[in-house]
């Protein structure tokens, strides 16, 4: 509610003759007060406005009229100073009631703030002409008051020069109260708001010595009313110096208060147009603020704390802009730290953190510090986020500080009881991202202290996936640099109870990456503890293709676990197949006739004999012969009877178009005559079922391979399997020798035979040698072939025919390392891509990715051929686009060839969002991860950019396929920008307003 009016002041009246002028210029002036009168706030503003300075006008002339008059005129108008003061007191609690009705609002309309000063000004002229002569020290005290108001309101009105006419006034009075020995304790309060309007004026003027010189007044005065002392409890940085007001002058002191932290604030600004240097002018906001906060204390009040916060934050940004030696950090921490005794925040706590990280703080400073922080950020997501990122300001040499500081924090939390929050799963995501391999142990123990601390806590699905990512990445990478136990370590980490919100078969793949880790170093009783972590129920059959693998040196065990697999959920027969492979390999002869015979059974169950890859087995069997032909201790007829073996599977894999030869061919055709005679100990089935299943698969996958290599009668097939097997020193044994060189080779149209004998004493051709010769006679043959079907169009399997054919030029060409004979053969299939033999392109893709000495720029343009051939295919559905989609960013990724990686996935985002329904749901699944995987690397790696590209494709095939985790990926991404990207946050701490 308004105030109540102001009191008015009884004069006495005297007696005069009255003057003409003086009179008429007294009715005039009556005439417009009382039409001032009548005006009501409903009126517009600038009709107030205008009559106000009609009455200003006719009280200058009465004023002049006054000053010129005699004693008569005097008499004429007695009493008429009552009057004046009355009407003046009226107007000034119209213009405090306009204040209220007009002025209380948030938007203020500049009209009414004009309307409000010209009534204040005109009621001050009004009241201090009413008043008596001489004035009394009461009466002093009042004018100035209402004075420093008038002229407060014309400046709010943005009227300078009415401002500067009613400061002019309010300075004589100043100098009279300040001469008055009389003066009591209630001269405090209007000298301070005078002082408070000089400060806001000469700052609205931009005289800033001015504003200096009214805060010094304002100093000296208080301190001459006040007692002074010192509060030992506050830090010593602020110097604050407390006030034990001698009277109750609380209201004055906040406003002086509110008035520094104004002035200050605005001396700050970096658009402030002062005269004063940049560094002059923050010393002397810093000076104001601090002599503000000092006054804020020594007065209570919620108002008074929400301005003493203000103060605070203000100073304690004043102090960070400033080029200091760290004494200015030091006392801006202070102010931090007072703030956080009024209005703690996660906030403000996280900017206590920078400030101890910038000065250098201790670890034990830091320490503190960090976990108040996080215990302020426990129930805050986007907060804890921040918090963490605060991080990355610690130097270099202090980065290790780091995991310390996030197990210090999981410890806490843990000793909280906070379980499910999701600073926590932020804090446990950022220890798996910024641990560097040397730092395992410590992510090792934060984890630890998670699982035994928090039992029940789990991440989210995202966050656990990526960090079984980033475990899984780190660990593949000290695999392939053999660091074995390294890398175990890494895969065993991602096996931890914090990240077991995904199916226990995300577990399970890491159990069996560790285990084969440490197969490769040798240490087969880890790998025996280690896949121990699967349980019995979760155990799949490549869990014990692991265990074999680890027991190959105990037949019986390695047999047994086999026996296990072929029953456990999952199997496959590739599985056996590898096994045959290993046991080959380490000629475990024993071994390879028992897998035969778990073959051979298998081959009884229609489902499991489908899923069979006979050529692979076909591949292991010719590595064992390989294998044996290397053999430095072989005989050189046993070199020939490998050779023959070879040509004898080609020559009956013509007459078994159809099917599987009986049981009684296999026995029958006997082609391994280094097979053992006796079945080994322990054995059930007889020896010679490793002889049946090798020639079975011989016979069934060299089938197609014998139909195309028969009419090559320019391939000396024999020659180049006994050239390879042959030792580099020739052996000169006479009659076997020269046996050793005679093999017949039918001719095309069998009417011939030619015989092919090296000349005697020569060493024999290289392997390059004979694959430049194999090459002339394959271009030959290749031709002479395009003319036969160019004449006779209805050979059967002429296409199959010359697929082959391209398929040992390829071969050929990849042994000689002619890579640029490569990318012009791809170049052929480019003119003719509906015709393009695709088994052949695929051939030389395999070849090139996985070659060590093909230049980068070869496989890039393979592939891009590659890429353009199968999008000009009309014959290739979505599906198989998809395979080879995923081969080409396969062979990329592995390469780290990622930009061009990055395309390729491209390609399928686009492909994936035409033909969403279409896209095999697995291949777009690999296709996100894979990308996923590669933006999380990406980002690790401190390349923001390209690990934002990465994720965002992941995004948009998450949004193709409407996969669950769009949702998440989003917010991840979310998440990484604001760890990574390089981009201060706007703390609410950094800023008081």
């Amino acid at each position: 509610m308004p105030p109540t009016a102001r009191k008015r002041v009884k004069h006495a009246s005297t007696s005069s003759a009255a003057v003409p002028s003086l009179v008429d210029a007294v009715a005039r002036l009556r005439a417009q007060l009382a039409y001032v009168d009548q005006l009501s706030s409903a009126d517009s503003p600038a009709e107030l406005d205008r009559e106000l300075n009609t009455l200003a006008d006719r009280l200058r002339t009465y004023e002049a009229a006054a000053g010129a008059g005699g004693d008569v005129d005097r008499v004429a108008v007695a009493g008429w100073s009552d009057e004046l003061d009355h009407k003046g007191t009226q107007l000034w609690n119209r213009s405090t009631a306009l204040k209220h009705a007009h002025l209380a609002n948030e938007h203020v309309d500049p009209a009414w703030l004009a309307v409000v000063a010209d009534l204040r000004l005109v009621a001050y002229r009004l009241i201090r002409l009413g008043a008596i002569e001489p004035i009394s020290s009461s009466d002093r005290l009042s004018h100035l008051s209402l004075a420093t108001k008038a002229a407060a309101a014309s400046l709010a009105a943005r009227r300078l020069s009415s401002a500067e006419a009613a400061m002019t006034e309010c300075a004589k009075l100043v100098a009279a109260v300040e001469q008055d020995p009389t003066r009591s304790s209630d001269g405090v309060k209007p000298l301070v708001d005078y002082y408070c309007f000089r400060m806001r004026f000469s700052l609205a003027t931009n005289k800033i010595s001015l504003v200096s010189w009214a805060v010094s007044k304002a100093q000296a005065l208080l301190k001459a009313s006040s007692v002074q002392s010192r509060d030992v409890s506050r830090p010593s940085s602020l110097r604050l110096l407390l006030l034990q007001p001698a009277e109750p002058v609380s209201e004055q002191i906040e406003h002086l208060g509110h008035t520094l932290l104004e002035v200050a604030s605005a001396l700050l600004q970096p658009s402030a147009s002062t005269a004063l240097d940049g560094d002059l002018g923050s010393e002397l906001a810093r000076e104001w603020l601090q002599w503000a906060i000092e006054l804020f204390e020594a007065v209570e009040g919620q108002d008074v704390r929400v301005m003493q916060i203000c103060a605070l934050r203000l100073f304690a940004q004043a102090c960070l802009a400033a080029k200091d030696d760290g004494e200015l950090a030091a006392k801006a921490e202070a102010a931090l730290q007072q703030v956080l005794e009024l209005d703690p925040s996660a906030a403000l706590h996280r900017r206590v953190v920078k400030l101890v990280i910038a000065r250098g703080g201790s670890d034990e400073e830091i320490s503190a510090a960090f976990l108040a922080a996080a215990k302020a950020s426990a129930l805050e997501s986007k907060g804890g986020m921040h918090l963490l990122a605060v991080l990355e300001q610690l130097p270099s040499p202090r980065k290790g500080l780091r995991l310390q500081l996030l197990t210090t924090t999981v410890s806490e939390l843990a000793t909280w009881g906070i379980v499910q929050c999701d600073f926590l799963g932020q804090v446990v995501v950022a220890a798996v991202s910024l641990a560097s391999d040397a730092e395992r142990s410590v992510l090792t123990q934060l984890l630890l202290t998670v699982a035994q601390g928090l039992p029940t806590f789990r991440l989210s699905p995202a966050d656990a996936l990526t960090c079984v990512s980033i475990l899984r990445r780190s660990g593949d990478k000290a695999s392939v640099d053999k660091r074995y136990a390294d890398a175990a370590d890494s895969f065993l980490l991602a096996t931890s109870t914090v990240f077991r919100s995904h199916p226990f078969s995300s577990t399970a793949k890491s159990i069996r990456k560790a285990a084969l880790c440490y197969l490769e170093a040798g240490e087969h009783e880890r790998v025996e503890t280690t896949m121990q972590l699967i349980p019995s129920g979760e155990e799949e059959a490549k869990d014990h293709f692991v265990r074999f693998c680890a027991r190959l040196s105990n037949i019986a065990k390695a047999l047994a676990t086999l026996k296990v697999m072929v029953v456990a959920p999952g199997f496959a027969p590739k599985y056996l197949q590898w096994a045959y492979k290993l046991a080959a390999e380490r000629d475990l002869k024993d071994l390879s006739v028992a897998i035969t015979e778990l073959l051979y059974d298998i081959c009884h169950a229609p489902e499991l004999a489908a899923q069979l890859d006979y050529m692979v087995l076909t591949r292991s069997v010719i590595r064992q012969q390989v294998v044996r032909l290397q053999d430095k201790d072989v005989s050189d007829q046993l070199k020939d009877e490998v050779a023959q073996s070879a040509l004898k599977q080609l020559e009956s894999g013509e007459s078994r178009q159809n099917g599987h030869p009986s049981l009684h061919d296999l026995t029958t055709s006997s082609t391994d005559r280094s097979a053992p005679r006796s079945p080994p100990q322990g054995l059930g089935q007889p020896a010679g079922l490793a002889r049946q299943g090798g020639r079975l698969a011989l016979q069934d996958g060299l089938q197609p391979l014998h139909r195309v290599l028969r009419p090559l009668d320019r391939l000396d097939l024999v020659g180049l399997l006994r050239r390879h097997g042959r030792p580099h020193r020739a052996r000169h044994r006479g009659r076997r020798r020269r046996h050793r060189h005679r093999q017949a080779v039918d001719v095309q149209d069998g009417r011939h035979r030619r015989r092919v004998r090296p000349r005697q004493g020569r060493r024999r051709a290289g392997p390059k040698k004979a694959y430049q010769i194999v090459l002339k006679h394959v271009d030959a043959f290749s031709k002479s072939l395009k003319i036969a079907l160019a004449s006779s169009p209805q050979l059967g399997k002429a296409d199959h025919l010359l697929e082959a054919v391209y398929a040992v030029k390829v071969d050929a060409l990849a042994q000689l390392e002619d890579w640029k004979a490569l990318v012009k053969f791809v170049e052929v299939f480019e003119a003719d891509a509906s015709t393009a033999p695709l088994g052949v392109v695929k051939l030389v893709v395999d070849i090139v990715t996985k070659s060590s000495t093909c230049s980068l720029d070869i496989i890039r343009s393979i592939l891009r051929k590659t890429l353009a051939l199968l999008y000009s295919r009309q014959d290739l559905d979505v599906s198989s686009m998809a395979l080879w989609l995923r081969m080409l960013v396969y062979e990329l990724v592995a390469r780290r060839d990622l930009d061009q990686a990055l395309e390729y996935v491209q390609n399928a985002q686009q492909l994936i969002e035409r033909h969403k329904r279409e896209y095999p749901e697995d291949e777009a699944s690999w296709m996100l991860s894979t990308a996923w995987d590669e933006g999380l690397n990406a980002f690790a790696a401190s390349n923001p950019l390209s690990g934002l590209d990465w994720c965002t494709i992941s995004l948009d095939i998450a949004r193709a396929v409407e996969s669950p985790l769009a949702a998440t990926i989003e917010q991840q991404i979310d998440e990484l920008k604001v760890r990574y990207v390089v981009k201060e946050e706007q703390d609410e701490g950094g800023s008081w307003a």
